[in-house]
């Protein structure tokens, strides 16, 4: 179990043994920044022991990137047209495909006429 007290912006971390040798200090103020806020500001995440922890709908090393899939979501209801995935809230077409645009639902070889 790991115990957590902040100490002028410094957390010291005790194991529940509490041995000397266990005993380690960590910063608080050294994670990542989003939008000029550490870890993204507290509606992203807070910062622990110089690792940013994320609040749920947000990830990545500095909670930047959102979890919602909504700005994904195709007009037949699938995510990035199944020509794709969402990564932070925008879609990220399947390497190789012949589909682009910000839903992976443009075509550019298709229906071409020569």
């Amino acid at each position: 179990m790991l115990v957590l007290r902040c100490v002028l912006f410094f957390v010291l971390c005790f194991s529940d043994m509490g041995s000397a040798e266990e005993n380690v200090e960590c910063d608080n103020r050294s994670c990542n920044y989003f939008n000029n806020a550490l870890c993204g500001g507290p509606a992203h995440g807070t910062c622990v022991c110089g690792t940013c922890s994320c609040n749920p709908g947000y990830t990545g090393e500095e909670c930047g990137c959102t979890t919602n899939t909504d700005n994904c979501m195709s007009s037949d209801g699938s995510i990035c047209n199944n020509q794709g995935y969402c990564e932070c809230g925008r879609c990220r077409c399947k390497e190789g495909s012949h589909y682009l645009g910000p839903l992976c639902g443009d075509c550019k070889d298709c229906n071409k006429t020569g």
